[in-house]
């Protein structure tokens, strides 16, 4: 009884360590794909612009959005000629919505700010895992879309799991389904990523759709940059004027 227990347990960590190393070899090739694993974790400051598109309104803004590894990012909305703007400097957030007080900063609402700080930690969770404290564990090859995919899945935080696709074809990212809890719901989400093109030796998709029951929207990006610095006053608030 002990022999065939001490052969089970052997076969189940054999297979575990399979698992790892094929994890591994998958993301060493996303990594590859990509432009290198050092040029990957070299860019922390990004600027992009396009235009944002609603669904199914079929609403289109321009925006800009940049953001600063670990915990800063921005985004800048024009509708209609005004200016949104929304902001995440370390663990604050705040707003300026001209829908409601173009003239007042606001604070961002708990929840809200939650899912920005998730959005932040999806941006090259793959290359980043580790320092994010984030499990990552391959399970399965799949076909999707007509494509044969690697399904891994990263255990983020308690209240967010995700599901990345990755092809197998060209290694990179094509595809992540989110599993997440918004004030007591349960919130699934599918982001799709494509248009893959250099900017500065490192491949960037420059098409994200994203569909959950809150709704969908598109993504295009005319313009990526990968900065030296974003100076760190960029995702403070402005300082307003005064109302005589």
């Amino acid at each position: 009884m002990k022999i065939l227990l001490r052969v089970v347990l052997m076969v189940i960590f054999i297979a575990n360590l399979s698992f790892a190393l094929e994890l591994e070899e998958v993301l060493k090739k996303n990594y590859q794909a990509i432009g290198g694993l050092e040029k990957i974790l070299a860019a922390k400051n990004i600027a992009m612009k396009g235009k944002i598109k609603i669904m199914p309104v079929n609403m289109e803004f321009p925006f800009e959005w940049s953001y600063k590894f670990p915990d800063k990012m921005k985004w800048i909305v024009n509708i209609s000629g005004q200016t949104m703007i929304q902001a995440l400097n370390g663990n604050n957030g705040w707003m300026i919505n001209p829908l409601v007080d173009a003239k007042k900063i606001q604070p961002i609402p708990d929840e809200q700010l939650k899912e920005m700080k998730r959005m932040l930690k999806m941006q090259d969770i793959l290359a980043r895992y580790k320092e994010m404290n984030v499990k990552l564990k391959l399970l399965k090859e799949d076909f999707w879309e007509g494509s044969e995919v690697f399904i891994i899945e990263a255990l983020i935080d308690d209240d967010l799991r995700a599901e990345i696709y990755i092809d197998q074809e060209t290694c990179l990212e094509i595809r992540q389904l989110t599993y997440s809890k918004i004030e007591g719901r349960e919130i699934t989400a599918e982001t799709i990523l494509g248009d893959y093109k250099p900017v500065q030796g490192l491949l960037i998709p420059h098409s994200i759709a994203t569909r959950s029951q809150q709704g969908e929207i598109e993504i295009s990006f005319s313009e990526v940059q990968i900065l030296e610095n974003i100076p760190d006053q960029e995702f403070s608030p402005p300082v307003m004027e005064k109302e005589e």
